[in-house]
C-alpha cells in the first residue's frame, strides 16, 4: 500500500479579497452612489414639480369654470363685513372653487353665509366650520413641500394648509402713495382683491399675460419667534406694527423696522384669509431672502416661494402654467401681476 505523500494532502487556498482590494471596491461603490443620488433626487423633484404644476392647472381651470358660472372670479378672500354677525366673512378663493375641483362634498359642508371666524380678534374659526376646514385637499398642496398640517390639535382637527396663493397685484398699487402700499381692497391692481369680485373683462392686459395663482411655502409652525430673533425668511413672516409701518420703504429693507414678532404659521388654512394664508403679491422677486412683511388683514408684501430649484410655478388666468425664475427682472415680475397696467410683456422673460 502506497503511503500518501505531503503533496497528495495539499489543498489549494481559495482566492479572496485583500483588505486593500475591499477598500477600493467600497470606495468605487461610494463614488457611484454619490454620482447617482443627485440624479435620483433630481428625477424625484421633477416628478414633484410636474404634480405641483398639475395642481395649479386644475386651480386655474376651476377659476375659469367659476367665472363662467357667475360672470366674475371669486374674491381672493372675502373681506366684506356682515353687519349682523359683526365681522368680515374671510373665506378664501379656494373655498369658493371647491365644487369645480371634484370637492362638492366638502363644499356642501361649508356654510359660506356664516363668517369663518366669530367676532373678536385672536379667536379660532367657528366651531361649526372646524371639521370641514380640517380636510386635507391634495390639490391645494405642493408635493415639494411638507404637506403637513401646521396648526394641528391633539384630536387632528386643526385646519388644513395650502401652498397656493391668489395674486393681489404688484404691491405698489399707486406708486408714491404710502397709504396704498400692499393693500388688498378695491385698490389692489391684481386680478384679485378682498373687496370686489372681478371679471375676466376687467383684465385688459390679457388672460395669458396675467398671473392668477402662484406658490408659497408652509411655515414651520410652533411658537412665533420674538422680534429679537432672526428666523429663516423662507418659513417665517415679519409681522409689523403699527400698520402704517407696512410700507415699501420699510418692508424693502433687509430687516424691516417695527417688527412685532415672526408668525410661524404661513399657509396654515386653505379656507382662510389674507397674506398669512391665501394671498400674495409681486413686490418681491420669487424666493427672495427678505421677509414677507405684513400686518394681518390690513396690508403687506408677500413673495411667491417654493422648494423648486431656481424659481416658482404660476398659473395664468388663461390656464397656462409657467415657471418663473427667481432671477427674473423685478419690473417684468410686477408687470405680470397687474390686470390692467398696460404693460407690453414677453412671457418668455419669466
Amino acid at each position: 500500500m502506497n503511503k500518501p505523500t505531503e503533496e497528495s494532502h495539499f489543498t489549494p487556498r481559495k482566492a479572496a479579497f485583500t483588505l486593500v482590494e475591499l477598500l477600493v471596491v467600497i470606495a468605487i461603490i461610494g463614488v457611484l452612489v454619490g454620482l447617482l443620488l443627485p440624479a435620483v433626487q433630481a428625477a424625484r423633484e421633477a416628478a414633484r414639480r410636474m404634480s405641483c404644476g398639475n395642481n395649479l392647472k386644475q386651480i386655474g381651470l376651476a377659476i375659469h369654470n367659476y367665472e363662467s358660472t357667475y360672470r366674475r372670479m371669486p374674491m381672493g378672500w372675502n373681506g366684506t363685513e356682515d353687519p349682523i354677525q359683526g365681522t368680515t366673512f374671510r373665506w378664501s378663493y379656494l373655498a369658493a372653487i371647491l365644487p369645480y375641483l371634484e370637492q362638492s362634498n366638502t363644499y356642501q359642508n361649508i356654510n359660506l353665509s356664516l363668517t369663518l371666524y366669530p367676532p373678536g380678534g385672536g379667536v379660532p374659526p367657528r366651531t361649526e366650520h372646524q371639521a370641514v376646514i380640517a380636510t386635507l385637499i391634495p390639490t391645494y398642496l405642493c408635493p415639494s413641500d411638507s404637506s403637513q398640517k401646521i396648526d394641528d390639535s391633539a384630536d387632528g382637527m386643526g385646519p388644513a394648509p395650502t401652498n397656493y396663493v391668489a395674486n393681489f397685484g404688484s404691491g405698489l398699487n399707486s406708486p408714491g402713495d404710502v397709504s396704498d402700499d400692499g393693500v388688498m381692497d378695491r385698490r389692489a391692481d391684481g386680478p384679485f382683491s378682498n373687496a370686489l369680485w372681478r371679471s375676466f373683462a376687467e383684465v385688459t392686459d390679457g388672460l395669458s399675460s396675467t398671473i392668477a395663482v402662484s406658490e408659497s411655502l408652509l411655515g414651520r409652525g410652533g411658537t412665533d419667534p420674538a422680534a429679537s430673533e432672526s428666523p429663516d425668511p423662507r418659513y417665517f413672516m415679519a409681522l409689523v406694527h403699527p400698520p402704517p409701518m407696512v410700507t415699501a420703504a420699510n418692508c424693502g429693507s433687509a430687516v424691516p423696522g417695527s417688527i412685532n414678532r415672526f408668525p410661524a404659521a404661513r399657509g396654515r388654512l386653505w379656507a382662510g384669509q389674507a397674506y398669512e394664508n391665501t394671498a400674495y403679491n409681486h413686490f418681491f422677486a420669487p424666493n427672495t431672502r427678505q421677509y414677507d412683511c405684513f400686518f394681518w388683514v390690513a396690508r403687506g408684501f408677500k413673495a411667491a416661494r417654493s422648494h423648486h430649484p431656481g424659481g416658482v410655478q404660476a398659473v395664468n388666468l388663461d390656464g397656462s402654467v409657467r415657471f418663473a425664475s427667481q432671477t427674473i427682472n423685478l419690473d417684468v415680475w410686477r408687470s405680470v401681476a397687474t390686470r390692467s397696467g398696460g404693460e407690453v410683456i414677453d412671457m418668455s422673460q419669466l
